[in-house]
C-alpha cells in the first residue's frame, strides 16, 4: 500500500523506506491504556496538589488577619498604659509574633512634600496618608519586636527593641531603622516624614510615657530624626511640646 501511494516518486529510495517502516515501534491497545491511567493520575496529583495549595494559601491568609489583629490590639494595650497582668502580656505579645516586649517609641509624621500639590479634597488626603501608613507598618511587620498603628492620619506610634551590645551601638540600630522607614514612605507612598525617638524604658507601662517622649523629642528638633535625649530645646517641658498636637 506504501509503494502503491508513492508511485511515481523517483526520489524515495523504497529499500530504505521499508527498513525504516519496519522499526516503526507497535503499541498495542493495553500499553496505550496503561499511558492513559498514568496520565490521569499525573492529572489527580496535580489537582489534588492546587486543591492543598489553596487551602493553605486561604489558611495563611486567615492566620495573617489574625496576627495583625493581635498586632494592633497590642500596640493599643502598650499605648494606652493599662498593662494589666505582664505574664499574660509577654503570652500575648508572643501570639503577636514579639520575642520580647517593645522598650522604646517611634513616632513618626507624615506631610506631602512641597513638590507635591497637596489633594483639596479630604478624602483623598485620607486615603494617600492610609496608604503611607499601611506600608510603614507592613515594613514594621518584617521586623522582629517591632509593630506600629496609626494613632491619627499622617501619625504612627512605633514600638520597638534591639539587642545591642550598648548604648552606642543601640542608637545605630534605631538612626538605622529610622532611615528605612523615612526612606520607605518617600518612595513607595510619595510622602516626607520625620521621626521622634524615645528614651528606653524597662517596664512595659512606661511605654506610654515613652510616647510623650518621642512627641517632644519630634516638636523640640528640626533634624530628621530627634532622640529624646538630643532635644534641641532642653528647656521645653513635655506639656508645652505637646500643646500643638
Amino acid at each position: 500500500m506504501v509503494r502503491e501511494s508513492l508511485a511515481g516518486q523517483t526520489h524515495i529510495n523504497f529499500r530504505s523506506l521499508e527498513a525504516a517502516y519496519y522499526q516503526v515501534p507497535v503499541v498495542d491497545q493495553s500499553h496505550v491504556s496503561e499511558m492513559v491511567r498514568i496520565l490521569e493520575l499525573f492529572a489527580r496529583y496535580i489537582a489534588n496538589s492546587w486543591k492543598r495549595l489553596k487551602i493553605m494559601s486561604e489558611y495563611q491568609r486567615s492566620r495573617d488577619c489574625e496576627l495583625a489583629l493581635d498586632r494592633k490590639e497590642l500596640a493599643a494595650t502598650l499605648l494606652s498604659g493599662e498593662i494589666g497582668n505582664q505574664n499574660e502580656l509577654r503570652t500575648f505579645a508572643r501570639r503577636a509574633g514579639l520575642q520580647s516586649l517593645p522598650d522604646r517609641v517611634m513616632v513618626m509624621q507624615l506631610t506631602n512634600p512641597g513638590a507635591i500639590s497637596e489633594p483639596t479634597e479630604p478624602f483623598e488626603k485620607h486615603m494617600m496618608l492610609n496608604r503611607a501608613s499601611h506600608m510603614v507598618e507592613d515594613l514594621c511587620q518584617t521586623w522582629s519586636d517591632t509593630l506600629a498603628m496609626a494613632v491619627r492620619p499622617g501619625e504612627l506610634c512605633i514600638f520597638t527593641s534591639h539587642e545591642a551590645r550598648n548604648a552606642g551601638h543601640e542608637r545605630i540600630l534605631l538612626q538605622e531603622m529610622a532611615n528605612n522607614l523615612l526612606a520607605t514612605a518617600s518612595a513607595h507612598a510619595g510622602r516626607v516624614a520625620r521621626i521622634g525617638v524615645s528614651a528606653s524604658h524597662s517596664q512595659p507601662e512606661e511605654l506610654v510615657h515613652a510616647y510623650q517622649e518621642a512627641c517632644v523629642a519630634l516638636h523640640s528638633g528640626a533634624a530628621s530624626v530627634c532622640f529624646f535625649n538630643d532635644s534641641a530645646s532642653p528647656n521645653l517641658r513635655p506639656v508645652e511640646a505637646l500643646e500643638g498636637m
